[in-house]
């Protein structure tokens, strides 16, 4: 099905083409093919797709366990008991005030369904995504 885009292309004073403006509506059927792609890929590797929301939470710097504690449902109360320590155990650990030994961090990304090294911080000069809308 063939339809009028109306692409506008952009140039630099050599020519050369730098940009592309595009209709929203085009950008976001084009934001939702990609996001069906890595959530095709990440599922044929076993793996599991998060929202752009999940991401750009962690790209922000936000705690991992805290960003995947949220988006599992669990409160910290509740993972806490779950791994064996108090909810305040879990909100030190979230703030960076307690690092939280190797065994606690396996239990709580056993606990979250998530690798261990998901709950390392992203380094922050790691572009966000836009979640699609």
């Amino acid at each position: 099905m063939s339809e009028k885009t109306d692409v506008t292309y952009l140039f630099d004073e050599n020519g050369t083409l730098t940009h592309a403006v595009l209709p929203i509506a085009l950008w976001h059927r084009m934001e939702a093919i990609a996001d069906d792609a890595s959530m095709d890929l990440a599922m044929e590797d076993g793996g599991e797709a998060f929202p752009g929301d999940v991401v750009n939470r962690l790209a922000d710097g936000v705690s991992p366990i805290k960003v995947f504690r949220e988006y599992r449902g669990i409160t910290q109360a509740e993972l806490g008991e779950q791994v064996g320590v108090d909810r305040k155990h879990i909100s030190n650990v979230e703030a960076g005030r307690r690092a939280g030994g190797i065994e606690l961090r396996r239990r709580i990304a056993k606990t979250l369904s998530v690798d261990l090294d998901d709950l390392e911080p992203w380094p922050q000069d790691q572009p966000a995504v836009s979640a699609a809308g």
